[in-house]
């Protein structure tokens, strides 16, 4: 030890065993708070992607229904009304549930799609899984003639 200041003021020396510099701890708290910073990042991100999944999925099955109900109008005929839709699903990363698509009498279609958002850490999660699997109904009606 080195006696630093007055009579009392006694200060670890850096060269000396068990002293540490200032360095030591900075550099130590700003690796703490590099780290916190990044795991708060990838959270965020997760929950982002999530909930912008879920909007964009349900948009998504509205514009699959839509499709479908213009297939519909001009064609009536289930084949070609979920091919319309399946490549309006297609067109986003989506998917037509199996058994989905039905139409009102005024030509109104229903439909419901299947998406996986896009995450970096719940997708690893067994148990958070369910999050990330979005499936979301949708519907529309063509007004053309």
């Amino acid at each position: 030890m080195r006696r630093v200041g007055g009579p009392s003021a006694w200060r670890p020396n850096p060269a000396e065993p068990g002293g540490r510099e200032r360095g030591d701890i900075i550099l130590g708290w700003l690796t703490k708070l590099v780290i916190g910073i990044s795991l708060t990042g990838v959270v965020a991100f997760d929950g982002v992607s999530i909930g912008v999944a879920h909007v964009s999925t349900v948009d998504d099955a509205n514009s699959a229904a839509l499709a479908a109900s213009h297939a519909w109008q001009n064609a009536h005929d289930m084949t070609s009304a979920l091919q319309a839709a399946q490549e309006t699903a297609n067109e986003h990363g989506e998917t037509v549930v199996d058994n989905s698509l039905t139409f009102d009498t005024d030509g109104t279609a229903h439909i419901a799609v299947r998406r996986e958002a896009t995450t970096l850490i719940v997708r690893h999660i067994h148990a958070l899984r369910s999050w990330i699997e979005i499936t979301a109904s949708g519907s529309g009606r063509s007004v053309t003639q």
